[in-house]
């Protein structure tokens, strides 16, 4: 019985070794000074296309969605904003579609903020063969009042619909000739 939990363990550890992201990634936002790990939170996605491949259809895809990018290492696999600050409009969407800051009497506090958000996309290879690749994305952010109030600042968190919407993009684009 130890040998198949050895043997079973030694099998699917390397897998899901592969899948996470290539360093830690400790962030820290005026909202939440006590710093977060990226690298321990987000979706892992499989992608079927090469790692190279999938990197620059992540690139394309922050592109696409307006998100201007202060971390690019094609090295370490990783793309990113770590200190992206916006008001309403995220990705092509509300705000809200993808950041849960609560909700007062006037709607979705993400609507409302000015947020200053962290966001990071690894790109990992999957697979022996080297023709797969995965996207681990995590995102983070926090919000202040814009109306002159002295409300505290508030953390938020991310809904999973950014890093599922960034992933359709991107298997879209690594089949795109």
């Amino acid at each position: 019985m130890r040998q198949r939990a050895l043997l079973f363990t030694l099998s699917v550890c390397p897998a899901l070794l592969l899948a996470q992201p290539r360093r830690e990634l400790n962030i820290r936002i005026p909202e939440a000074p006590q710093g977060v790990r990226l690298d321990t939170i987000g979706r892992t996605t499989k992608i079927g296309a090469p790692e190279a491949r999938t990197f620059d259809a992540v690139v394309k895809a922050y592109e696409e969605f307006g998100i201007a990018r202060n971390t690019e290492s094609r090295a370490n696999g990783e793309v990113g904003n770590t200190a992206l600050v916006v008001r309403r409009q995220f990705a092509n969407d509300r705000l809200s579609r993808a950041m849960d800051c609560g909700r007062g009497i006037t709607g979705d506090y993400a609507d409302q903020y000015r947020m200053t958000l962290a966001l990071v996309t690894w790109v990992r290879p999957f697979g022996a063969a080297g023709d797969s690749a995965t996207v681990h994305t995590a995102i983070v952010g926090g919000g202040r009042a814009t109306d002159g109030t002295t409300a505290w600042p508030m953390q938020c968190a991310s809904l999973g619909r950014f890093e599922a919407k960034l992933a359709d993009r991107v298997k879209q684009l690594v089949r795109e000739p």
